[in-house]
């Protein structure tokens, strides 16, 4: 087993070049989904619902599905 681990991380580190740095990253990610959902209210307010349904549908093609709550507020998931 600490063999497979071994190459396993040999082959996600060394070769594709990725680094555990999902934690530093998650922060930026959700700081881009709420400037990307701030943006998308100010559409919906502006009856541009061209935008605010772009927004959606590109967030949701990569895997961010958003979620319009009832108290006007707009939360979102990973699938």
């Amino acid at each position: 087993m600490q063999l497979l681990q071994k190459y396993f991380k040999l082959y996600i580190e060394d070769i594709l070049g990725l680094k555990d740095e999902a934690e530093k990253e998650d922060g930026k990610l959700e700081g881009v989904i709420g400037l990307l959902i701030e943006i998308r209210k100010e559409a919906k307010a502006r009856k541009d619902y061209a935008t605010s349904d772009k927004i959606r549908l590109q967030l949701q093609q990569l895997g961010i599905l958003l979620k319009d709550e009832k108290d006007g507020g707009i939360s979102y998931t990973f699938a």
